[in-house]
Parts: C-alpha cells; structure tokens; sequence
C-alpha cells in the first residue's frame, strides 16, 4: 500500500509531409471548438508473471468543456481507512493541483507549455495516429492506437467523441530474457456519463499547501510510518521546488 501511495505522491509531482500537417490542424482545431465534457469511471487490475491478480483499483476520471480534467482515487491508509485523492489538471491556470485525502494537504505545480500541448493534442491524437482498425466499446467507435515501448508494449483504443480519452488501455512488461511476460496492466472504462462533470470534483478544499518533505512528515505523524524511502524523497523534493 506505501508504494501505492508513494507511486501517487510522485505523479502529483511529474509528461509527445504537408498534406498530414494540414489534416493535424483541421482535427485540431475541429476537436478545440467541440469539446467533449464527460465523466467516467474506470478498472485497472495489475497481473504478475504468472497471470495473478495483483492488484485492482476503481478511480474516477472527468473532463470539463474547457479542457480542465481531474482523475478520482480512493486510497487506503495504514489503518485500512479509504481517503478521497484527486489530482486537478487546470489547463487556463496552468496549474497540477493534487488534493490529498490522506494528509489532508495541497501539492500544487506549474504545468509546463509542453505538458499543455501535449494535453491538447492527445485529444486529437487517435484520429490521426492509429493503426486503422476499429471497434465499437460501450457504443461508442474507437481506434486502435499502439506506442512502442522498450522491454514490452503499450497498446490502447480511443475514442474521438470523449477527446481521444482510451476506453480500453493494455500494458505489457517482458521479462529481461525475453521468456514471456513479466507484468500486465488493464484498464478500462466501465462506464461514462457525457456532459459537465460535477462541479464538486473540482473543489479544491481550504487545506495547506504541503512540500513532499513536510507532507512526508505528516504522514508519519499520523501513521507511524513513512511513505517512501529518503532517497525517493530528496528526488520528489527537487521535483516539487522546480515546478512549484
């Protein structure tokens, strides 16, 4: 469960011929002057090596009409407690906001002009990079779009009508020697409702801002236990004081 949480305190921190060029703006500009307001929500299940269920989480994820996005966790405390953490993604503010149930903290970041763009142009993405196949998921059609990947492979299908959001995503880890697979992530969409989302999904609670280091410390004060290791922690703080 610390890796969980560690994994999230990390991301809260941390991002791709003419006649295509052309196409690339009329898509682009298309799916800019149509959003595609939506909330969804969403299964991964993690497999090991050998096919077993490691590990499931259930998450929500919504989108605003002016691109603004936020994605729902529900993580376990030590006490074995659900804590409510989302992390905001404010295109107009160029702002990452991480609402942090389980210390009841803030993390915010700057968004740099490369990660806005490139959350721009994944909405259009699926329409001009896929493989040419597709396929109808919970009625909505969607391409097949793969990235290539060093040690396995990452394959997903989108959906233009929610901005290119994938409603079914597979990741594969090989082993080193090649024998077969090491690791495999699911994940997919169980259902989704388009329009606003909730306004409430987007509240930003009156709670401190915290660094990884002082929320490291609180943490452990309210646990026990620390959420990852120093080293991990000196690299998440460098993180934070750049974009912060």
């Amino acid at each position: 469960m610390l890796k969980r949480v560690a994994v999230f305190m990390a991301i809260s921190v941390a991002v791709l011929l003419a006649s295509k060029a052309i196409t690339n703006l009329l898509l682009t500009r298309a799916y800019a002057s149509v959003p595609k307001p939506f909330t969804a929500q969403v299964q991964e299940r993690r497999y090991g090596e050998n096919g077993d269920l490691v590990d499931l989480d259930i998450s929500t994820y919504a989108r605003k009409s002016d691109g603004a996005s936020v994605t729902l966790y529900q993580l376990e405390d030590p006490n074995g407690k659900k804590n409510t953490t989302r992390v905001i993604d404010d295109l107009s503010l160029k702002k990452r906001i991480a609402v942090k149930g389980l210390t009841e903290s803030l993390s915010t970041t700057e968004l740099s002009e490369k990660q806005i763009e490139f959350e721009k142009q994944k909405l259009i993405n699926c329409a001009v990079n896929n493989t040419g196949e597709t396929r109808l998921f919970l009625g909505l059609r969607t391409y097949r779009c793969q990235i290539p990947m060093i040690g396995g492979s990452l394959e997903y299908w989108a959906a233009p009508d929610l901005g290119c959001y994938p409603l079914k995503l597979e990741g594969v880890k090989q082993r080193t020697d090649g024998s077969g697979r090491q690791a495999v992530t699911i994940r997919e969409v169980l259902q989704f409702t388009i329009g606003e989302p909730d306004p409430s999904l987007f509240a930003i609670p009156s709670w401190v801002e915290m660094d990884p280091i002082t929320e490291s410390a609180e943490f452990e004060r309210r646990y026990g236990k620390v959420p990852f290791s120093e080293k991990a922690l000196r690299k998440l703080q460098a993180l934070y004081v750049l974009k912060h």
